[in-house]
């Protein structure tokens, strides 16, 4: 509970009081009718949670590197595309040597691995 004290005029004084109700929209109210409790347990908004999966492609180098990001291994480039809404796809040179791209699709080269990233 909370009170607010206002003073209108030189004597006049108001108090106003608010009582939170007791039941918290984030706990489980046992139905199913599209409240917040019931998006977590659905896993409503997982895309920016990392729960992408990436598509292997053998000897394709994606197209439009996503600039001003340092380069990164494997495991941290997926994580930062998957955070990522303008990223849809990985490269890498080697395991330690990968960036993100900003289009799904590339150029033959056997020197690299494309990762498209599908959520």
């Amino acid at each position: 509970m909370f009170k607010l004290l206002l003073i209108l005029g030189a004597m006049t004084v108001a108090v106003l009081s608010y009582s939170m109700p007791a039941k918290r929209s984030w706990e489980d109210d046992g139905d199913d009718d599209g409240d917040w409790e019931d998006m977590e347990e659905e896993g409503a908004g997982d895309e920016a949670g990392g729960a992408c999966e990436f598509e292997v492609v053998e000897g394709q180098k994606m197209k439009k590197k996503i600039k001003g990001l340092e380069n990164m291994n494997l495991e941290d480039a997926k994580a930062a595309c998957s955070s990522n809404a303008d990223c849809k796809a990985v490269t890498c040179k080697s395991d330690t040597k990968c960036w993100l791209n900003a289009k799904a699709d590339g150029k033959d080269n056997e020197k690299f691995t494309g990762y498209i990233k599908s959520c």
